[in-house]
């Protein structure tokens, strides 16, 4: 099983934007040391709980403090953006930090209305792109050189070059995004931790439109929310603290297509408990999306609780951990820079 970080840079009480972003460069470099996976970032809007607008700044910085673990956005909303821009940040991106980036793609609007507007060049009411598939298709081709030879964009050049193709993953928590995922063959992450009623049936929808695909390199990831305790008097206690600091239902993105949960049904989307509790959880909930790989968000307030249940769970699941100086090469890359 891989294990993957998914990080909202969320602000909590008493906590300044700087000190947010911090963390998350010290979350990235554990996750770095500890064996995960990859380091994905999340995109929200005119929110005052999460102070990530733009993922690809951060990942910027995060790729610099890092060395092994893939980082990547979790995800552009692409709707917002133009598919060109998008790809020359990211062919930038991965020049940076060649084949360790990811390209996570939404298609909701992690806003309000209001902010969505502000956004969006072309203003609608639908918090969903009209052209989405054509927006994706658009990007991919840019990524790629791909586009027929009567488009318009054929002779465009998109800088950097590289000859890699950058790995591109459709982000969804409904039906419809794996059924988008499947028809263009892109890789796809599923949101459990906003709908867990649609999980079985968006990989089943994904996998049916695959069948018989070409492509060979598509893959699955299932995101949950987890909060990993020593024991169980914990438990208690961190979940006064997840309900004090926790974001409205489906991060609060009211208008993504998905109806807010119940309260009772959105806290059972959650795995709270000891290693041993959380693990067979995670375990449960894998094998029912078929997936080898589960992204782990922990919505804690205390940053070093939310570091140490990282911890136990690279422990409970033997997550092969890389040595601290191979997952911080900052201090030799400053250091090759005064000679």
């Amino acid at each position: 099983m891989k294990l993957s970080i998914l990080d909202q840079v969320r602000l909590t009480d008493g906590m300044t934007a700087s000190r947010a972003l911090r963390s998350s460069l010290e979350l990235a470099r554990l996750g770095d040391e500890l064996g995960y996976e990859r380091y994905w970032v999340a995109e929200h809007h005119g929110s005052e709980s999460t102070v990530c607008p733009c993922p690809e700044v951060l990942l910027g910085r995060i790729g610099a403090e890092t060395s092994e673990i893939r980082i990547g956005a979790g995800g552009v909303l692409l709707p917002h953006y133009s598919p060109l821009k998008v790809a020359e940040s990211f062919r930038t991106l991965d020049a940076l930090y060649p084949g360790r980036i990811d390209l996570g793609i939404g298609r909701s609007p992690g806003c309000g209305i209001q902010e969505m507007h502000a956004l969006r060049r072309y203003r609608s009411d639908s918090p969903f792109a009209e052209d989405f598939e054509e927006q994706l298709t658009d990007l991919l081709r840019f990524l790629n050189g791909d586009f027929p030879k009567d488009h318009q964009f054929r002779n465009i050049i998109v800088s950097p070059s590289t000859q890699r193709r950058l790995p591109v993953w459709l982000l969804g928590s409904t039906c419809s995004s794996a059924a988008i995922a499947g028809k263009l063959d892109l890789s796809y992450a599923y949101a459990q931790f906003i709908c867990p009623t649609q999980m079985q049936d968006a990989f089943e929808r994904y996998r049916e439109l695959r069948n018989g695909s070409a492509g060979n390199q598509s893959r699955t990831i299932l995101a949950v929310s987890v909060i990993c305790t020593e024991s169980e008097d914990e438990i208690h206690k961190l979940a006064l603290s997840v309900k004090k600091n926790r974001p409205p239902p489906n991060g609060g993105a009211q208008n993504n297509g998905v109806p807010a949960l119940p309260r009772k049904q959105w806290e059972k989307c959650r795995f709270v408990g000891t290693p041993e509790r959380v693990q067979h959880e995670i375990y449960a909930a894998a094998a029912i999306a078929k997936t080898e790989e589960v992204m782990i968000l922990t919505p804690l307030a205390d940053h070093e609780t939310c570091m140490k249940s990282y911890r136990l769970l690279a422990e409970i699941f033997g997550l092969k951990s890389r040595s601290k100086a191979d997952a911080n090469p900052r201090a030799s890359t400053e250091q090759a820079f005064k000679v």
